[in-house]
């Protein structure tokens, strides 16, 4: 069956194979076994969030890392890959993100920056902005 569901990162995956992402592999080898998300969804019993983050790296929107290994095991099993470079190759990409947290510098491409009425910082000083020129006014009266 085709894969109704267009991935947004589609773009990663043409990268040079010397280093790979779990993400990719996992959506590649799915793929190469021309199975949708929604039936590999419906065979592993994940969310199609879970599937959808674990495809696209998307480390925030998955569970704690127990987990993550687990998916990664049941989805390896389903897809008949070994496991071992999948999770080898996570467990890279976790120290990756890791270290470009912490200011290393690393070959890991950075997630384009959020807009600014996406970030809970900037609603914050707005409405404190807000607050203040709202006082502002009532005392000017």
């Amino acid at each position: 069956m085709q894969d109704n569901n267009k991935d947004q990162n589609c773009d990663k995956e043409g990268s040079s194979d010397s280093w790979r992402t779990p993400g990719i592999v996992l959506r590649k080898a799915r793929r190469q076994k021309n199975l949708s998300e929604d039936e590999v969804c419906r065979e592993l019993g994940f969310r199609i969030g879970v599937l959808k983050a674990l495809e696209s790296d998307d480390l925030e929107r998955l569970p704690t890392d127990v987990y993550v290994r687990g998916y990664i095991r049941s989805y390896c099993s389903l897809l008949e890959i070994d496991e071992q470079p999948v999770l080898d190759s996570y467990t890279n990409y976790c120290q990756q993100v890791k270290n470009a947290e912490n200011g290393d510098s690393a070959p890991l491409e950075r997630k384009a920056a959020l807009p600014w009425w996406k970030k809970p910082l900037a609603w914050l000083i707005v409405g404190v902005v807000l607050t203040v020129l709202t006082a502002l006014w009532w005392l000017s009266r």
